[in-house]
């Protein structure tokens, strides 16, 4: 077996590798710069236009391509989630209150109070109302529940008045 320190010429050719590779490791460059943070280009949908398009694409589009683009930044104009405002966190939450409360007036019209239960009517169509205003521009859970609920309410007083017509009139399967 022959080891590297017992033969001087090994000894010299491994000591010079290996300052050559301290050297090259350790050798400070002034020269070089450090590059600050990469920011890609962004680019806002709403403010390019067609002819930007065109130009970048080095083509001219055809009517239902730019009818098509329009819609498409339109779309992406809704999709824009604003912050809501003071007066729509108001009407969201008037309008889960009163879609709620019409939803939990509505089986007493199965009871003797049944009067009571016409409250929920005004009460489901102004929780639609309101939602639909506090969901303009933005997206929050209050408004969407007033709505939903004064949905439901709604489709059921219609769905139950239905079945009372045809349970009065004298309907018959035979």
């Amino acid at each position: 077996m022959s080891y590297i320190w017992k033969k001087p010429e090994r000894l010299k050719t491994m000591q010079r590798i290996l300052l050559f590779f301290f050297l090259i490791f350790s050798f400070v460059s002034y020269a070089s710069v450090s590059p600050g943070p990469v920011t890609s280009p962004q680019f806002d949908l709403r403010k390019i236009k067609i002819k930007d398009l065109e130009k970048l694409s080095n083509k001219k589009l055809t009517l239902l391509q730019k009818i098509k683009l329009k819609i498409v930044f339109k779309a992406f104009g809704k999709l824009e989630n604003r912050a809501i405002t003071e007066q729509q966190k108001k009407q969201a939450n008037a309008a889960m209150i009163l879609g709620i409360g019409s939803l939990v007036l509505l089986p007493l019209a199965f009871t003797s109070i049944g009067i009571i239960a016409l409250l929920s009517i005004p009460a489901a169509i102004a929780a639609v109302i309101l939602g639909r205003k506090s969901l303009k521009g933005n997206s929050n859970k209050q408004g969407k529940i007033g709505v939903i609920t004064g949905a439901i309410t709604l489709s059921a007083i219609v769905l139950y008045t239905l079945l009372v017509i045809i349970f009065f009139s004298g309907f018959t399967f035979e």
